[in-house]
């Protein structure tokens, strides 16, 4: 008879982590999620691990660490100094086997197999992929460079306009995912030449800088799929879409802080921002002053 409590688990992963010492408890790694990706910053004393997950798995080292993992029943990998910066991916449903044997400081990189295959079929009019998983740690400096990115909204705690961000970068890492870790090589397609669609995505931002928008809402009204959009966007514009919101956002503010009528709380709802915190922070981020100081700067006090 099947143990339907097994087959629940193995239907929908599971993850069994123990300390390799009773005096070296585990610590609750801190996490963000988003549509399709997810992320984990863990920070963790010598331990052992058993995953079987239904996302694809990026472990993504952030300091020196002895290790030994074996994946699907494959070889054992004996243990050995795995250096910052390398990289493992595990593919979904992939049953993979981990022990650090000191201190170990890493991310772990979720992603969604369906955010995969939406990028392979706009890519390639592909609908059935299979990641490969690693069969040693590899340097991989995008993957590094996404893993920092989405460890950073972690730390800052970043507004909304972080979704569109993310989205982003799940998009990057499938279209990376699958040119360098599946079994097969798509033929990418270039964007097709649509100015007149991205004038009106354009518009649309202007009219509704306030609103939380979303890379999937400004693909959509494109009539594009995310992927292809962001790509055109960028060859339009110059830059992402989220860099592109967030500096209009941050220039409307300048000009309301300006005319001296709003307080601080009103001018950042009114480009967008969650509240004054998130809008000071980007403000000097982009500006390299904080709202204040700009005032200061130009003879002016807030209301």
């Amino acid at each position: 008879m099947v143990d339907a409590n097994a087959s629940k688990r193995a239907a929908q992963g599971y993850r069994d982590i123990y300390p390799l010492h009773t005096a070296s408890p585990l610590i609750l790694p801190r996490s963000a999620a988003w549509n399709g990706i997810n992320i984990e910053h863990h920070i963790q004393p010598p331990a052992e691990c058993k995953l079987c997950l239904p996302q694809h798995t990026i472990c993504i080292l952030l300091r020196e660490c002895r290790t030994e993992w074996r994946v699907d029943g494959g070889p054992h990998h004996h243990s050995h100094h795995v250096g910052s910066g390398d990289v493992i991916v595990y593919p979904a449903f992939a049953e993979h086997w981990v022990r650090w044997l000191n201190n170990a400081d890493f991310l772990l990189l979720f992603l969604d197999p369906a955010s995969l295959v939406q990028v392979a079929d706009e890519l390639a009019a592909r609908n059935v992929i299979e990641i490969i998983a690693s069969n040693k740690e590899k340097n991989d400096p995008l993957l590094q460079q996404i893993g920092l990115a989405l460890k950073a909204e972690i730390d800052e705690r970043l507004d909304p306009l972080s979704s569109l961000y993310t989205e982003s970068l799940a998009n990057t890492l499938s279209a990376h995912l699958l040119r360098h870790y599946s079994v097969w090589r798509p033929m990418f397609r270039a964007p097709a030449n649509s100015h007149a669609r991205l004038s009106q995505v354009v518009d649309y931002i202007h009219d509704n800088l306030d609103q939380h928008l979303t890379l999937a809402e400004l693909s959509l009204l494109a009539d594009m799929s995310s992927y292809h959009f962001a790509r055109s966007f960028k060859q339009f514009t110059g830059v992402t879409p989220h860099q592109y919101v967030l500096n209009l956002r941050i220039e409307r503010a300048k000009s309301l802080l300006l005319q001296g009528k709003l307080p601080l709380s009103a001018i950042a709802s009114k480009v967008g921002f969650f509240d004054q915190s998130h809008f000071t922070r980007a403000f000097k981020r982009i500006v390299g002053l904080t709202p204040q100081a700009l005032l200061r700067q130009n003879g002016k006090n807030l209301p």
